[in-house]
């Protein structure tokens, strides 16, 4: 319980909460005996199968280990509204490409941090407080990647104490991880929305853009046959 509330409004809740997860539960097995065996055979079907099961545990068991599962029932918004469907496809299909990139991501931070720890660690006072040892480098050059108070609290102090030169060193491992592999990220799911929006063959977003560009052929193809029969024929009556 997160809200003190009193017994009867908890009642009601709970009463909503039994409600709703009826209606999930008729809805299911209504498509169920409509789809029959096809029913499965949508893999957001069976998506919806296991979070309602799951959300129905906690009406066979008394114990609080599995009434936690009810708040399973919140993925069921997911499969409902087909732009949030689009949205977890997505991110789903870009899993493999964000592998790659946080596995290069995860090689550049290694490399700054043997570094740093070359360069400021063997100093006293935030040199080895920060980058004493390969672990403090690695966590504190994620902290500079947030950019979470990594210039009053870190680089002012070992720009006072080596130098200037501090700060163009840490801009450009900015500028080549929080920037680059940020709008990287952004990249491959933005590739991947718009080739699921091309795959759903709407009239809208990157779809529209090729629907567009297809009646437009369409169309310069037709003026030229047009414009080749014409030719054609003017040359047949000379």
């Amino acid at each position: 319980m997160t809200y003190d509330f009193s017994t009867s409004t908890m009642n009601m809740f709970d009463f909503i909460d039994r409600l709703i997860l009826s209606i999930f539960l008729v809805e299911l097995l209504v498509k169920i005996y409509a789809f029959r065996n096809e029913f499965f055979n949508d893999k957001w079907n069976n998506f919806d199968f296991w979070v309602i099961v799951i959300s129905s545990i906690p009406a066979l068991s008394s114990m609080s280990v599995f009434r936690t599962l009810r708040v399973f029932k919140i993925l069921r918004v997911i499969s409902v509204f087909p732009e949030l469907r689009k949205m977890v496809e997505a991110t789903l299909r870009s899993v493999r490409g964000i592998l790659a990139i946080s596995t290069l991501l995860c090689v550049v931070v290694y490399l700054y941090a043997i570094m740093c720890h070359t360069l400021f660690g063997q100093s006293e006072g935030v040199g080895s407080d920060y980058f004493g040892n390969l672990g403090k480098s690695i966590f504190s050059l994620f902290q500079v990647m947030t950019l979470d108070a990594w210039a009053d609290g870190m680089v002012r102090d070992l720009m006072t104490e080596h130098g200037s030169w501090v700060a163009f060193f840490f801009a450009f491992f900015i500028l080549s991880t929080t920037f680059t592999f940020l709008n990287m990220f952004i990249a491959v799911f933005t590739n991947t929305m718009a080739s699921i929006d091309i795959e759903d063959g709407d009239d809208v977003g990157f779809s529209r853009i090729i629907n567009e560009i297809k009646s437009e052929i369409v169309e310069l193809k037709e003026a030229y046959l047009s414009s080749m029969d014409e030719y054609m024929g003017s040359v047949e009556e000379e």
